[in-house]
């Protein structure tokens, strides 16, 4: 969880939870270790309402995730999407270790060089988004 901070450090950010299921746990975590409220509308289930997930999505200026359908979806809707890949991440949509993805050419990826680093990664994704100018609107 450690390996967060640099995202979650992030001036003028509002972290929304687009994860699916129970994130109790994690909005607690984000809470104590870097001070930030993530977001988690009770309202949506993710897993039975995809109209409501998409209306959330698209509300949404960058949307950061791994590999999984709300890359899809955030796409499909136009957003910028961030991806953190796995470096053994085995999908057609991604070429490993490629930045763009032709499948889903809204999504810029970040790799894994070592299965079991998550800081280096999600190190690079903090320093691309503190260099994209804010939106509004």
């Amino acid at each position: 969880m450690a390996e967060w901070g640099p995202v979650f450090g992030l001036d003028d950010a509002v972290f929304v939870s687009l994860q699916y299921g129970d994130v109790a746990d994690d909005v607690r975590l984000v809470r104590e270790r870097f001070g930030v409220d993530l977001l988690v509308d009770p309202e949506i289930d993710a897993y039975r309402d995809l109209d409501a997930l998409a209306s959330q999505v698209a509300a949404m200026d960058t949307v950061v995730s791994i590999a999984n359908s709300t890359v899809a979806l955030a796409h499909g809707l136009g957003k910028r999407v961030h991806v953190i890949a796995r470096n053994v991440q085995d999908d057609w949509r991604y070429a490993r270790g490629a930045e763009t993805s032709r499948w889903l050419p809204t999504a810029r990826c970040v790799w894994q060089t070592d299965g079991r680093d998550w800081a280096t990664p999600i190190a690079a994704l903090s320093k691309r988004l503190r260099s994209r100018p804010s939106t509004t609107g």
